[in-house]
């Protein structure tokens, strides 16, 4: 499995930074075709639009190295950026003469015209396709563009809280504008198309879960002891220092896996109504995250240059296990194909799997990244995510919040305790611990004092210990 997402994020970041730069060379050019420019106002024009291109090469140069989940230190480079547009027009402003700035002024105007124009034809069309059964009239269209406008600047943040207050933004900007009937029609439409959308979902988990299935279990049984055994090979080549270095980068770069899944999972699932969609996801992401050990180092967008840097230091010492991973590799990708050949009806012959003559850096950073010592079975994670021991139990809702509700069978009366681990097994909070009938019991879990990450619920009776694993989320 190979990951394209740093390649993809600094492709669009190479892309949103030219055209950046075009837009700051853009913003008064747009309106000076007629002004009559001397050279010297030409020449000073220049100028500023040189000096208000480099601050926003420098203000994106910083963006880049701020990490993303921090949306509030974005917000304010976002803002700096946008402030720069005003900048460059006053200053230019400041070059022209009285008949000039008229001039100047006059074409801004008619060029805003145009654009609202444009963006109202393009709103009443998106508008026209999703909800057909609505007519808007050109006022509503006009209002729906300019409250668009407050919603856009607000940049609501890419999680839950944040979703869920852009949907009731959108649903007051759209209620003040909609009569009372097209608003009902305008709630029902949004109804049926995210029902519509969570079975489509549905429909594809049950499809791909399968399939999810048996690719980990030639994982888990067939590649990962082969890999294991080939990367101890390496393993008395790495000083300890390295090995230090190598366990901190593994540690950030799963850490960094786990909270971008869980907040995509809570990002995606926070409109979700249909209970068994919501199950289901949080069991495959839930299966995903067991397997961050191994896979959780494959995001590029950490500590590429140490690692990078490692594989350097030992690349010799790879390179003599070259053959033998190429090989391995092939063998797994082969038995992947004839799993996915189940489903898509396409064969997959072993000629079709292109021979590799060489490792590619990406390849040699995953397999240095990879730790020897991993010990992880499926039967773990069916142990731990169905709450499978003495006592069977569930909790929901998971990625929890602020609060859960935890369910679990005692099987005989006694003693039973209760109790909060985190994923190293470390004691979190003891909850409760008391004599309890025989038969199913549940209680109210409140996370608020929680920070986010993987749990799990310890339940122990005189017949044994269960293990529960949770997930927190904010």
């Amino acid at each position: 499995m190979k990951s394209h997402y740093n390649t993809f994020t600094t492709l669009l970041f190479f892309v949103f930074f030219m055209i950046a730069n075009i837009t700051s060379a853009q913003v008064v050019s747009n309106y000076i075709h007629n002004l009559g420019l001397t050279e010297s106002q030409k020449q000073q024009s220049k100028e500023i639009r040189k000096d208000i291109q480099k601050q926003r090469n420098e203000l994106y140069t910083q963006m880049a190295a701020i990490p993303r989940e921090d949306t509030e230190a974005r917000k304010i480079h976002n803002e700096k950026i946008n402030a720069l547009i005003q900048q460059e027009e006053k200053r230019f402003l400041e070059i022209l003469m009285i008949d000039q700035k008229e001039i100047f002024l006059a074409n801004k105007e008619e060029k805003t015209i145009e654009q609202n124009l444009k963006n109202e034809q393009r709103e009443l069309g998106l508008l026209q396709k999703k909800y057909p059964n609505i007519t808007f009239t050109n006022n509503q269209i006009t209002q729906i563009v300019e409250k668009r406008k407050a919603i856009t600047a607000s940049k609501f943040r890419y999680d839950t809280e944040g979703r869920k207050a852009k949907t009731q933004a959108e649903n007051k900007m759209m209620e003040s504008v909609l009569t009372e009937k097209q608003y009902a029609q305008y709630l029902q439409t949004n109804k049926e198309l995210r029902e519509r959308q969570e079975a489509e979902i549905l429909e594809k988990i049950e499809t791909y879960e399968p399939i999810a299935e048996e690719l980990l279990i030639i994982m888990d049984e067939f590649a990962l002891p082969k890999y294991k055994q080939l990367r101890a090979k390496l393993e008395s080549k790495i000083s300890d220092r390295d090995k230090t270095e190598l366990a901190d980068i593994r540690a950030r770069r799963i850490e960094h896996f786990k909270n971008q899944l869980y907040s995509k999972m809570d990002a995606e699932l926070a409109e979700v109504e249909n209970p068994e969609l919501i199950y289901k996801a949080e069991q495959v992401g839930q299966l995903v995250d067991s397997y961050s050990h191994i896979i959780g180092f494959m995001d590029e967008a950490i500590a590429r240059k140490e690692i990078q840097a490692l594989v350097d230091r030992y690349d010799s010492d790879i390179l003599n296990l070259k053959n033998e991973l190429i090989g391995l590799n092939r063998e797994v990708a082969l038995k992947g194909a004839n799993v996915i050949s189940e489903v898509y009806p396409i064969p997959f012959p072993e000629q079709m799997i292109p021979i590799q003559k060489k490792l590619s850096n990406h390849e040699k950073r995953m397999f240095l990244l990879l730790d020897p010592a991993i010990d992880f079975s499926l039967d773990d994670w069916h142990t731990i995510t169905k709450g499978e021991g003495k006592h069977q139990a569930v909790a929901f809702p998971s990625p929890a919040h602020k609060n859960q509700t935890l369910e679990f069978d005692v099987p005989q009366e006694g003693k039973v305790t209760v109790e909060i681990l985190d994923e190293n097994g470390r004691l979190v909070r003891p909850l409760f611990s008391k004599n309890m009938d025989a038969g199913k019991q549940n209680m109210n879990v409140s996370l608020n004092d929680l920070s986010p990450q993987i749990y799990f619920y310890r339940i122990t009776t005189n017949e044994g210990t269960t293990m529960l694993k949770f997930v927190v989320v904010k």
